[in-house]
């Protein structure tokens, strides 16, 4: 069952998108992970990566038939160090 990284609360399934607020919470909930999970990596000023969100978050209740057990976001422009580690070069960038 996923945990939200801010609250630390378990639901059986989540309903919107989890938005990771440090590289602790990228590590816990991503690179530990067991199971698919999906990382948007966007940059919040930008048009295409709020759609991007928009319709991961309306496509929620879908995930768990797919065989997602998360899907997190990543701020690229907050945690410059992730989005390098990952090789982001373009914004936004779907990950599975």
């Amino acid at each position: 069952m996923p945990r939200d990284p801010l609250t630390g609360a378990v639901t059986p399934f989540q309903t919107a998108v989890i938005p990771l607020a440090d590289e602790l919470a990228y590590e816990t909930y991503v690179k530990n992970a067991t199971g698919t999970i999906l990382l948007a990596c966007f940059w919040p000023e930008d048009k295409t990566s709020r759609i991007l969100i928009a319709a991961l978050n309306k496509r929620m209740a879908q995930m768990k038939s797919l065989g997602v057990v998360g899907v997190y976001s990543l701020d690229v422009y907050s945690l410059p160090k992730i989005a390098e580690e990952l090789d982001v070069t373009f914004v936004p960038t779907l990950m599975w």
